[in-house]
């Protein structure tokens, strides 16, 4: 039997800087009574169903400070703070924020006034604050721009309304709405300035928008791609406009304008609908000056995922019938699927080799699931088995070699791999220094360790998350584990 070897310490340092900042409180623990008359009646009696002891007489300098960060946090003042009088008596005084009585809107056409309310998202009765007033103006601008209002431009003026507080007039200049007039495409294939020019027609009169503009560009893509020109490169659109810039004209150059059909050669066992489908040439662009070694490589790593681990795709180019095409023929040597007879592990290993190949296959892909061999797959499963081995505690597990072995017919390969497990890492000490407010043996159950098991590390950095956790819902906000 193997030798465990053991950790020798797992050492958990919690730098404890306390509870959070502001509950400590004086050591005078002084009482004193409250003054809120200078509160309206309502808020007086909001504030007496909270704190019912100011009636009592006596606070503590704690509910002191817990009062008045209540009533900062309320919109109506600006300043809160508490007058030492004497004699153990305090006073609230505050200062009341000024409100805005009437939002008023002048020359607004294009929006709702529900869609102008949301979008300025100021009130009547709201607390006055600037910074909200000038993001407001700034969302009904984008908008405006959104719908075509290019040069609409929003002033806000705040008149007092003679009681205190204040009054906001928004008033808006729309100016024009430009809209699309013409969209004009250029190349040396006039046949494709017509057919596209007559797809993007639809698009005429719509507003002339950010959005709009990424449409009309995804759509050229789109239809570009569709029709075979798959390494077409656009330019623009440079955009001109009419004298009141009512209509824009949209131009946009297109380069490369050869149109690609792909054929399949000696593929027996998978259809060429599939392999076409996989391309997905209807929404597939290149700017590779090769495009048929990248077609061909997109064909082969599908006949790799089915298993066909020999086969090869080659690609001819050559021109098309008609001008501006060109014709792709991808060869293809599917090869026989190859799958895999069997695993076989074997150096520095405590268990049995079928022990290892279960392992293996539950962090495998479903091809190699299914016993069909693909290499990078196999590769990828090799490091997530080692993986699960350093987290089951053989924390210097590794693969020394693998090699794989053809029968006679090569449809069907034996895998052989030699690997050092290492010794099973144990937990013999568990410790912790540097925590003062909680003892080890409360901290020891918070982990869920015990000594004497396997060193597991997804175990270990659960018991680190449950160590900050526990700190934290104790009020420890800036604790922190010094080796983690």
């Amino acid at each position: 039997m193997k030798m465990n070897s053991f950790l020798r310490s797992i050492a958990l340092v919690a730098f404890l800087l306390g509870p959070i900042a502001g509950w400590e409180i004086s050591n005078a623990q002084a009482k004193r009574t409250l003054n809120i008359g200078v509160l309206p009646q309502e808020q007086q009696s909001d504030l007496l169903k909270r704190y019912p002891q100011i009636l009592n007489g006596k606070l503590s300098l704690e509910v002191v400070d817990d009062i008045i960060r209540y009533l900062q946090a309320r919109p109506e003042f600006d300043l809160v703070q508490v007058v030492d009088t004497g004699n153990d008596q305090l006073k609230l005084v505050t200062e009341k924020s000024t409100r805005i009585s009437a939002v008023k809107m002048d020359g607004i056409r294009a929006l709702s006034d529900s869609e102008t309310k949301s979008l300025f998202g100021i009130n009547s009765n709201d607390v006055l604050n600037q910074d909200a007033l000038i993001a407001g103006g700034e969302r009904l601008r984008q908008q405006y721009n959104q719908i075509g209002y290019r040069n609409a431009s929003i002033d806000m003026e705040i008149p007092p309304d003679g009681k205190g507080n204040v009054e906001v007039h928004v008033k808006v200049k729309e100016g024009v709405q430009t809209l699309i007039g013409t969209i004009q495409f250029y190349s040396p294939n006039q046949d494709l300035n017509k057919s596209i020019g007559k797809r993007l027609s639809r698009q005429s009169d719509n507003a002339l928008t950010d959005a709009e503009l990424a449409d009309v560009q995804k759509k050229t893509r789109d239809y570009l791609s569709d029709q075979g020109y798959i390494r077409a490169e656009i330019t623009g659109p440079e955009i001109s406009f009419n004298t009141d810039e009512s209509r824009a004209q949209l131009v946009f150059k297109i380069d490369k304008v050869d149109a690609y059909s792909v054929e399949f050669s000696g593929n027996r066992e998978v259809s060429s609908s599939t392999l076409s489908n996989s391309l997905e040439l209807q929404s597939f662009y290149s700017a590779s000056p090769n495009i048929g070694a990248e077609l061909a490589a997109k064909i082969k790593s599908l006949y790799l995922a089915r298993g066909y681990a020999r086969a090869e795709v080659q690609s001819e180019e050559s021109e098309g019938r008609k001008p501006y095409t060109r014709r792709i023929v991808l060869n293809i040597d599917e090869g026989p699927k190859i799958r895999i007879a069997k695993f076989e592990f074997s150096g520095n290993i405590s268990r049995e080799s079928r022990h290892y190949a279960v392992l293996l296959k539950k962090q495998s892909s479903d091809l190699i699931q299914r016993d069909y061999y693909n290499k990078d797959e196999l590769d990828q499963a090799f490091k997530a088995m080692v993986i699960e081995l350093q987290n089951e505690g053989y924390l210097l597990a590794k693969i020394n070699s693998t090699r794989t072995q053809y029968n006679k017919e090569k449809t069907q390969v034996s895998v052989f791999v030699n690997m050092d497990e290492g010794s099973l890492t144990q937990i013999e000490d568990i410790q912790f220094t540097g925590n003062t407010a909680l003892t080890a043996e409360e901290l020891l159950r918070v982990t869920e360790l015990n000594k004497n098991e396997a060193l597991k590390l997804a175990n270990l950095e659960k018991a680190i998350a449950n160590l900050r956790l526990y700190y934290q819902e104790k009020g420890y906000i800036e604790m922190a584990i010094l080796n983690d």
